[in-house]
């Protein structure tokens, strides 16, 4: 079996900024396949791959991942990331509509960056703040970019589950 003990880093481009062309069944083989050889991933980059809407669920099994950056047609983010215990960064760059971060993002302790961007300034994904109360703070928090925040009435709980963040861009809706 072919494994890659020292690689660190993926970075999944699509050439030329071109959506590949992949079948369902295909894309699903190619990211088992890089699951299966890259392990030990500290840093996973997929731009403009087809995702067919959601990360897909093996994402959880990069327990060491600190780094996540995902860009392309993007409309679910699976609870499979609450297995990522030591994200520091995430990035997304939707070109769809997430309607909710999933409320395992409240587990993500290291997380130091949640940035969100977008070019069409309604697209994005809200936080859930459906169980503030029980959820942990995010003491490492330093950035936040491009949340939605769903109600403004939330927001002062939500605010002190980031007691250390310096940059903070958000929707107010």
């Amino acid at each position: 079996m072919l494994f890659c003990p020292r690689a660190r880093s993926l970075l999944f481009n699509s050439p030329y900024g071109t959506k590949w062309n992949f079948q369902d069944n295909d894309l699903r083989l190619d990211i088992s396949f890089v699951i299966r050889i890259f392990k030990l991933l500290k840093i996973l980059v997929l731009e403009q791959i087809p995702l067919h809407k959601g990360l897909p669920s093996e994402i959880g099994q990069f327990v060491q991942l600190t780094f996540l950056a995902v860009r392309g047609d993007l409309t679910e983010i699976l609870s499979s990331i609450a297995k990522l215990s030591n994200l520091e960064t995430f990035i997304l760059d939707p070109s769809g509509d997430i309607a909710s971060l999933p409320d395992s993002l409240w587990d993500f302790l290291k997380l130091q960056f949640l940035y969100m961007r977008s070019s069409d300034t309604w697209v994005g994904a809200s936080l859930s703040t459906e169980n503030l109360d029980s959820s942990s703070n995010l003491n490492e928090l330093d950035g936040l970019s491009g949340a939605i925040i769903p109600n403004c009435s939330s927001m002062e709980r939500l605010m002190t589950k980031f007691p250390n963040i310096r940059k903070l861009k958000c929707k107010l809706f």
